[in-house]
C-alpha cells in the first residue's frame, strides 16, 4: 500500500478533465491611481509637517508653558495617525 501511495505522488500530473491547465499565475504588478498618490502624499506631507514642527517647537521653546505643551502632545498624535494612515495606505494595496 505504502509503495502505491510513493508511486502515486512521484509520477507526473496529467491534464484536468477537458484538457485544460490552470491558469498562469497573476503578476503581483500594483496599480498606483491618481487618486491614491494624492491622499498618500497628503498624509505623507501632514505627517512630516507635523513632525518638523514639534521638533522645532522642542527645540526652539525653552520654557514651554500649558499651551505649548499641549500643542507638542496634539502634534505628535497627528504625527502617529498619519503614520498608521500610511501603513493602512500600503497595506491596503498589497492586498489587492
Amino acid at each position: 500500500m505504502s509503495e502505491e501511495l510513493a508511486k502515486a505522488a512521484a509520477a507526473p500530473r496529467s491534464a484536468p478533465p477537458g484538457g485544460r491547465r490552470a491558469a498562469a499565475p497573476r503578476s503581483s504588478a500594483v496599480t498606483i491611481t491618481p487618486v491614491f498618490r494624492l491622499v498618500f502624499f497628503s498624509v505623507l506631507g501632514l505627517t512630516v509637517a507635523s513632525l518638523v514642527t514639534t521638533v522645532w517647537l522642542v527645540i526652539a521653546v525653552h520654557n514651554p508653558n500649558d499651551q505649548a505643551k499641549s500643542l507638542v502632545e496634539n502634534l505628535l498624535t497627528i504625527a502617529k495617525l498619519g503614520v498608521g494612515a500610511i501603513f493602512g495606505l500600503l497595506g491596503g494595496k498589497a492586498v489587492k
